[in-house]
């Protein structure tokens, strides 16, 4: 919730270590929605231009 409110990036991942761990990636977004993060909040879930603005500081 303070990442949220601070605007930290957050990115998900699996930490996966074989094709299997990939599913492992539901304990990052279970634990990104206890801290009330949305799709708009994880970088990994944007596009392109919008990761770019949004690392640049220009989202609008």
């Amino acid at each position: 919730e303070r990442a949220k409110e601070l605007g930290v990036p957050v990115v998900i991942n699996p930490d996966a270590h074989s094709v299997r761990g990939l599913t492992d990636i539901a304990y990052g977004v279970m634990a990104a929605r206890r801290g009330w993060l949305g799709p708009d909040d994880v970088l990994n879930t944007l596009g392109g231009e919008a990761m770019a603005a949004r690392l640049r500081g220009d989202e609008g």
